[in-house]
C-alpha cells in the first residue's frame, strides 16, 4: 500500500527490508500480541499485511478519515492531535513503540490525526483480518480493550489537566511521563540517554501554553541544569529536580 500527500509526495510506503517476525519482536510485551502464546505467533503473523515506513512530518491519517488498516508502532515517534474550532492544535499524546494506532472499527471515522515526528516503522493490520483474528482469539480483544482504555485514560487525564498547571509544571509532567514510558521499553535506560525528538511548538500544543512560555521554561530548566535541549531534542539531566517541579509546583531555586 502506498499513500500520497496532497503535494504528491509519498507518505506511507512498504518497508523494503525483511519484516520483523512476531516471535522475535522486541516490543511484543507492549503491543497487541502480548497476550498470544509463543506457539501461536507464527499464525498471528499471517494477519499482518506489511511493515510500512512513514517519514518524519508525514501524516499517517487525518481526523475524519475512514481508516481501513490499523497499526502497531514498531519504531519511531508519532503524535496524535485534534484541530480545535479556532484553528489551534491540541496534542493528545505521543505514541511510542508498541502503541496501537488507527481504526476504530468498520465504517467509523477516526476522531484525531496522527503524524510521524520521526521516521517510523509500523505493522499494518487490515480491518477484515483483525475482525477474523478477534473472532478466533478473544484474548486479543481483551488486550485491545485494555490498550484502548489505557490510552483513553492518558488522554483524558492530560486534557483535564490543561489549564490547571503552570507552564513549568506541565512541561515537567510531560517529560517525566515520556521518560517513564521509555523506561517501560528499556528498563536500563538512564534519563540523560533519552532524547525526546520534540519541537517547542509540539511541546506548547501538548501543554496548552504559548511558545513564549515554552521558551522561558526551557531557559529556566537549562539554567538550573535540569534539562538540555537543542534542535528537536530534549534531554533530562536531573530527574529528581524535575519530579520536584512536577509534584510540588515549585521552581528549582
Amino acid at each position: 500500500m502506498e499513500r500520497r500527500a496532497n503535494d504528491g509526495q509519498l507518505q506511507l510506503r512498504v518497508r523494503t527490508e525483511k519484516p520483523t517476525l512476531c516471535r522475535v519482536c522486541p516490543i511484543r510485551n507492549l503491543a497487541l500480541f502480548e497476550a498470544v502464546e509463543d506457539g501461536l505467533l507464527d499464525w498471528t503473523q499471517n494477519f499482518r499485511s506489511q511493515q510500512y515506513v512513514l517519514d518524519a512530518r508525514r501524516l499517517l491519517y487525518r481526523e475524519g478519515d475512514f481508516v481501513a488498516e490499523s497499526f502497531t508502532l514498531f519504531q519511531g515517534w508519532v503524535m496524535l492531535y485534534k484541530m480545535l474550532p479556532d484553528g489551534k492544535r491540541q496534542v493528545l499524546r505521543f505514541a511510542l513503540p508498541g502503541d496501537f494506532l488507527g481504526s476504530r472499527g468498520d465504517e467509523i471515522r477516526v476522531n484525531h490525526s496522527a503524524v510521524a515526528i520521526t521516521q517510523s516503522i509500523l505493522c499494518g493490520f487490515p480491518q477484515d483480518k483483525l475482525n477474523q483474528l478477534f473472532s478466533e482469539r478473544p484474548e486479543i480483544v481483551t488486550r485491545l480493550i485494555s490498550i484502548q482504555q489505557r490510552d483513553m485514560t492518558q488522554c483524558y487525564d492530560h486534557v483535564m489537566s490543561v489549564g490547571q498547571k503552570s507552564a513549568i509544571e506541565s512541561i515537567a509532567c510531560m517529560m517525566i511521563d515520556l521518560f517513564e514510558r521509555c523506561l517501560e521499553r528499556d528498563p536500563n535506560v538512564r534519563p540523560e540517554d533519552v532524547h525526546f525528538p520534540l519541537s517547542q511548538e509540539e511541546v506548547a500544543d501538548y501543554a496548552g501554553i504559548t511558545l513564549v512560555h515554552v521558551s522561558r521554561v526551557f531557559k529556566e530548566l537549562r539554567d538550573k541544569c535540569v534539562i538540555d535541549n537543542g534542535h528537536r531534542k530534549i534531554r533530562i539531566l536531573d530527574i529528581e529536580a524535575l519530579h520536584k517541579i512536577a509534584n510540588l509546583g515549585v521552581h528549582t531555586d
